[in-house]
């Protein structure tokens, strides 16, 4: 069993926990859709490819409101909820508020499947970087 499960066990923190271990990527996803929200505690975080495919799924995320690129993924809070993720008791109180309130979650799945699609769909994000090297271009003949 993996360093996370030997530190579960020792700490006595096994209850309620399932450990599944590696899964193939569709298997992943379709555990994310079926999960009631996502709890994405990393301090830190360069994109957060997983916040993102739990928002195209509808699964509400709680993330970090100082966590890398977590926040604008979260659009601070308008598409998941954030928090201080060195504060266990706020990512709790955080992910209660979804648990509990499923007019909060639907509106949450509903706004954040719309940002992820409006803004990083393979569309919008192919058309960006063409925009971005044209750019890069006119730029740089402008220069010549």
């Amino acid at each position: 069993d993996g360093w996370i499960y030997q530190y579960a066990k020792k700490q006595d923190m096994l209850g309620g926990l399932e450990f599944i271990g590696p899964q193939p990527f569709p298997e992943v996803i379709k555990l994310i859709k079926n999960a009631s929200a996502l709890l994405h505690p990393s301090r830190e975080e360069s994109f957060g490819n997983v916040v993102l495919e739990a928002m195209v799924v509808g699964t509400p995320v709680v993330g970090g409101e100082k966590s890398g690129n977590i926040p604008y993924l979260l659009d601070f809070g308008k598409t998941g909820l954030v928090c201080n993720v060195n504060k266990p008791q706020e990512m709790a109180n955080k992910l209660g508020q979804i648990l509990s309130d499923d007019d909060l979650a639907q509106g949450l799945r509903k706004q954040a499947h719309h940002f992820a699609l409006t803004n990083f769909s393979q569309k919008v994000v192919i058309d960006k970087l063409i925009q971005y090297y044209q750019d890069i271009a006119e730029q740089k003949n402008k220069n010549i």
